[in-house]
């Protein structure tokens, strides 16, 4: 519905039925349709099948061609990353994109391509309409995920087949360690403390003989 058809709702209930409309339809084919097309091509590798050779899924979802997918923005990008299951069943499928993608934007100047979430990213203006999404510059799962596939590529498979979490592969190759997250999330909350209750803090360690 363009602009020409919108002006044509004139009363609160026409807006309302087609506001309505829209977010049942988007909701079907963002989190039913797309992500079972998608998981067919995936599993049956028919991007693999197309006239166009592509070297693996990310090639196929950038390419701008008729065979490729055409995403071309971080909208799109954003689009696509929530209808796979990109933190296992397709990880490695989103592997390929994220490297596709780092490898697209990495000439792309820092103040260019703003270093924030891909989420962000997709919502802000003036960066929405074009892909400038740098992903081992942004903490976070994408980055996490290009570290596994540099440090143990072999793990992505392995979550993907549910022989391991995605948690415990991060942990195995020491992206992550619960003792330091638990340190890291104490002295983060310590420092919010106000400093009659940080005081009251070191008072209770010491009556716990901590110190």
């Amino acid at each position: 519905m363009d602009n020409q058809e919108l002006s044509i709702l004139n009363t609160p209930e026409e807006l309302n039925n087609r506001a309505s409309y829209l977010i049942t339809n988007l909701h079907q084919y963002t989190f039913s349709n797309l992500p079972s097309v998608l998981d067919r091509i995936i599993t049956e590798k028919t991007w693999a099948k197309l006239p166009t050779k592509f070297n693996n899924f990310g090639e196929y979802t950038l390419n701008q061609g008729v065979d490729g997918l055409g995403i071309d923005s971080n909208e799109k990008l954003w689009l696509l990353r929530c209808a796979l299951d990109f933190e296992s069943k397709h990880i490695v499928e989103w592997k390929d994109i994220l490297v596709n993608v780092e490898q697209m934007t990495k000439f792309i100047p820092v103040d260019k391509r703003k270093n924030i979430s891909l989420e962000k990213l997709s919502t802000t203006p003036g960066y929405q309409n074009k892909i400038t999404y740098h992903p081992s510059q942004v903490s976070g799962k994408d980055k996490a995920i290009l570290e596994l596939n540099k440090k143990k590529k072999l793990y992505l498979s392995k979550i993907a087949k549910g022989a391991i979490t995605k948690a415990e592969a991060l942990e195995k190759i020491g992206i992550t360690n619960k003792k330091k997250i638990a340190y890291n999330q104490t002295i983060s909350s310590f420092k919010r403390l106000t400093k009659q209750q940080k005081t009251e803090f070191i008072n209770w360690l010491k009556t716990e003989k901590f110190i």
